[in-house]
Formats: C-alpha cells, structure tokens, sequence
C-alpha cells in the first residue's frame, strides 16, 4: 500500500464488513494517522509509520478513550525541547517502552537526534513501536 488512506477508506472499510474473520493487513503506512485508521478498521498495520517518524525526530504518544484512538507528536529537533527533562510519553510512569522506562528525558533524546546520533532514533523507535503495539492492543478489544 502507497499513500494516505484518504479516499480509500470507504473501500476498506466495505473489505472489512464482507470478510470480518479474514486477517488483513495494510502494508507500507507511514503516518501514524493512517495506523490509527487502520488499527480502528481492523487491519493490521506495520512499523513504517514508527521507522518514518523515528527518522525524522518525532515521537508520538497515542491514547485510548471512548471516542477511538487519538495521538499527540513531540518533534524533538525543537529547540523547546532542549530543557525539557519529561519523558518522551510526557509523565513518568506512563509508558513501558525501555526510553521512557529508563528515563531518558525529551531533552536528552532531543540532543541525541540534534547531533547525528544513531541512539537518539532508536529510543525514539523503540518508543513508537511500543505506542503502536499498545494501540493495536486497545483496538482488538474495541
């Protein structure tokens, strides 16, 4: 799959209804908004929007409410994060991924993204895939 699910969604959707117990899964995504849709539509979706997203600097954190899944972006090449000594999640204890769980701050991650090196994607990675497997989580029990 290449591109947004905008316009398709209707189709997918429709795919969904006529083949509910068939695993199907949405290969190539790259934003976390199409994820989202996907993991809402009962699809299955890959690590390309964490890869995406971990490359160019950006964690998300992603929440389940009544309403459906819903995420927030920290862009950590940002200058208003070089102080700021939250986690990646944003609260302490909020999140299970090894970045945020070892405590390393938004400011620390943002230094790391700043200056080339190759930890600072892989904390930001590592914490993407875990929003993402905890949102597939809260999607399946929907």
């Amino acid at each position: 799959f290449e591109g947004s699910l905008q316009g398709v969604e209707k189709s997918l959707r429709a795919l969904r209804e006529a083949r509910p117990d068939d695993e199907m899964h949405l290969p190539g995504v790259e934003t976390v908004e199409d994820c989202l849709s996907g993991l809402e539509m009962g699809y299955g979706v890959g690590a390309g929007c964490c890869r995406c997203m971990a490359e160019d600097g950006v964690a998300f954190n992603i929440t389940a409410a009544a309403g459906g899944l819903s995420h927030s972006k920290v862009d950590l090449k940002l200058s208003e994060h070089s102080l700021d000594k939250t986690p990646l999640c944003g609260a302490a204890g909020s999140c299970g991924c090894l970045a945020c769980e070892d405590g390393l701050s938004r400011a620390y991650v943002s230094h790391l993204v700043k200056n080339g090196e190759m930890m600072g994607k892989i904390s930001i990675m590592q914490h993407n895939l875990w929003q993402l497997c905890v949102a597939a989580e809260a999607a399946r029990k929907k």
